[in-house]
């Protein structure tokens, strides 16, 4: 053998050596191949969706699962105590350094949603405060909540009883409260910009989560149109957010009063305007990044919910009753379900605290990334590595729950008393949980129940209870089915 060849094979030898090893006290996973991690075992067999993947390793290996996609270390953390630990830890508030996050916010990480350190805490920080003096999670949301469902009530009912298709029935209305919020206006439900902002959130959100998503997202940070349509959606919908916003913004600008700001957008501008002599963290470009994030992270997370809740209730017939008696004997049929008739509505809490728990929104949250180096449960999460909450997994612990794949609302009742559980966690976990969970609970369960409080809902004639299908994406909703929406007297 010539001198060459020893060196091939030596070569070769040292890159299947460091194309294989992990690194010391990593948490147990499958086998590291070269080049593709253990995404052989995690994202191959599409046959079986990647959440049951996931659950299927985690009984394996256990709850902090060590994987690779392809040469970066990605690691699951599927106990609710452990995912507690960590992500309330300051070294686990990174987010993994991605192409796709910069191209999302024109070059540069920008806004809350994939953005990390010293400007992802401050627009944080602005965007709570100023939101919650809004109303944001606050009983005079209401308002614009109400308004929108008496649209939605009135629209599906104008309708009839016919089969209606249920997948995106609510979208509209759900971004239409989020527009209001931000803008102080509201779309007619015809409006091109509507749907417009629902195109473009739907590219982004329901892409895919196969094996060729995970090599697009990767391949695609190298040579961009490798990145095929992950990357022209997200260049897509970012593109047709950005023209919107500008128009808003430039009506905005035109007619702002400083000392009385109208909406969430005029805050923003008027912080933009105290710090443009000091500062580019509040300019245009971030604001396109945050109203990107605000629509994003609330408004298809909301309609989906809704979207469970009735295939849940179709599949579930006793269950719906039960919810609509409560209801009735509450509110009467003319009158609107509101906040305050909250705690008196146990049961209907329970349904939409179990919807949450088996449609789990957002399956893997978004990764977040070690800042340094993380000890849990006697591992080590190396720097640098994905960290994903797997809020699946916690949701359908067989330890904690007994029957996870059981749709039982019962498992949140004590009697006749709602019971919290603090193991449900659909909005994340630790320093980086969802920042507009308390409005998406209110809004949840107003359109939740004044849907079903207005509404008898039956499978079409003929087609029976919808197959329990998971249509897989960064957001997992119900595959397509259809109802039938008979007004109740």
């Amino acid at each position: 053998m010539d001198f060459t060849a020893v060196v091939a094979v030596v070569a070769f030898c040292l890159f299947l050596y460091y194309s294989t090893r992990k690194p010391p006290n990593y948490p147990p996973g499958p086998f590291r191949m070269p080049i593709v991690g253990t995404l052989w075992r995690t994202h191959l067999n599409m046959s079986i969706p990647i959440t049951e993947r996931h659950r299927n390793m985690i009984k394996i290996y256990g709850k902090v699962l060590g994987t690779y996609i392809m040469s970066n270390p990605s690691v699951h953390i599927a106990d609710f105590d452990l995912a507690k630990e960590v992500f309330n830890k300051r070294e686990s508030t990174g987010r993994p350094k991605i192409d796709i996050a910069r191209i999302r916010t024109h070059g540069k990480l920008r806004g809350v949603l994939l953005n990390e350190g010293p400007s992802w805490l401050a627009q944080r920080r602005f965007a709570l405060h100023h939101l919650r003096d809004l109303g944001l999670g606050r009983t005079s949301l209401e308002v614009i909540v109400q308004r929108e469902i008496d649209t939605m009530v009135t629209r599906i009912d104008t309708l009839g009883s016919q089969p209606l298709k249920v997948n995106g029935l609510f979208n509209v209305h759900i971004v239409n409260v989020l527009w209001e919020i931000v803008t102080g206006k509201t779309f007619d439900h015809d409006d091109p910009r509507m749907h417009l902002i629902m195109n473009s959130l739907t590219l982004f959100l329901r892409s895919t989560s196969d094996l060729k998503g995970v090599l697009r997202l990767f391949l695609g940070s190298v040579y961009q149109p490798a990145g095929g349509q992950m990357y022209a959606a997200t260049l897509e919908a970012r593109d047709q957010l950005t023209k919107l916003f500008q128009h808003e913004i430039k009506e905005h600008r035109a007619s702002l009063d400083p000392k009385h700001p109208r909406d969430f957008l005029d805050i923003y501008l008027i912080k933009s305007d105290e710090e443009a002599q000091t500062s580019t963290e509040f300019d245009d470009w971030a604001l396109y990044a945050m109203l990107q994030d605000l629509f994003l992270a609330g408004s298809e997370t909301t309609s989906t919910t809704t979207e469970w809740v009735v295939l849940f209730l179709l599949r579930n017939q006793p269950a719906l009753k039960r919810v609509q008696a409560e209801l009735r004997a509450l509110v009467a049929l003319d009158e609107r379900v509101q906040l305050r008739h909250r705690p008196n509505l146990p049961y209907t809490e329970a349904v939409l605290a179990e919807t949450m728990r088996r449609g789990t929104v957002i399956p893997l949250a978004i990764p977040h990334r070690a800042i340094e180096d993380i000890h849990v449960a006697g591992y080590t999460i190396p720097k640098g590595a994905w960290i994903h909450p797997n809020v699946h997994a916690i949701h359908h612990d067989d330890d904690y729950w007994g029957d996870p794949d059981t749709f039982r609302p019962e498992r949140f009742m004590a009697g006749d008393n709602f019971v919290p559980d603090k193991h449900l966690i659909p909005f994340g976990i630790g320093k980086r949980a969802c920042m507009g969970e308390s409005m998406a609970r209110h809004e949840s369960f107003l359109f939740m129940a004044n849907l079903l409080h207005k509404f008898d809902i039956t499978a079409p004639p003929g087609e029976g209870p919808p197959p329990l299908v998971f249509d897989q994406g960064v957001v997992v909703g119900p595959g397509p089915f259809r109802a039938c929406f008979r007004r109740r007297t």
